[in-house]
């Protein structure tokens, strides 16, 4: 934490709890981007605007966030937001037609800025660079709109550990952290 905002939480009498749960990462779009290797077959894409490709996406964040309660009625009213973008919403497909990896990418043109959220890969395709593809991806398309950054935020606990070293290989770093105040009463 910014030790001004520290000082402004002393004064209001709220003290730190030395609990931190979430991390801010961030990447500058000013240097070459890694090009990932995938196998051949399996490319990177945005969401075709169907039903059938929505119902495929909404069993992947499923299975990636279980217990989720996403619906494809949810997805679809996701995609009415105003800052989302389909060609944003990317997703790794295999040869064999599977979906591996997603992310959805928010585009700020206002702070020319971009966040990765939420970023997922199927258990049974981890550890394949499908989610570092769709990491890159996205920040080729940010850097093709003009974007100056990009952030995504990950947890603190020893299971986000692959989330954590998943965005490092993407070119993300930390450079912040949520800490917990709390007021006494």
């Amino acid at each position: 934490m910014q030790p001004y905002a520290a000082e402004v939480l002393r004064s209001l009498g709220y003290e730190g709890t030395g609990e931190t749960h979430y991390r801010l990462n961030a990447q500058a779009l000013t240097g070459d981007l890694s090009t990932p290797i995938l196998p051949d077959g399996v490319s990177v894409r945005s969401m075709r605007d169907d039903t059938g490709d929505f119902a495929a996406r909404v069993e992947v964040h499923r299975s990636v966030w279980a217990p989720s309660k996403l619906t494809l009625e949810g997805y679809e009213r996701l995609r009415t937001k105003p800052l989302y973008r389909g060609d944003l919403d990317l997703v790794v497909e295999t040869a064999e037609g599977d979906l591996a990896a997603y992310c959805i990418v928010w585009w700020d043109p206002v702070t020319k800025a971009g966040e990765f959220e939420p970023v997922g890969t199927v258990d049974c395709f981890r550890g394949r660079g499908f989610g570092k593809a769709v990491l890159i991806e996205g920040l080729r398309r940010l850097r093709d709109l003009g974007a100056g950054y990009a952030t995504v935020i990950s947890g603190m606990g020893p299971e986000s550990e692959p989330a954590r070293r998943l965005y490092a290989s993407a070119g993300f770093e930390p450079v912040f952290t949520f800490d917990q105040w709390k007021k006494p009463v």
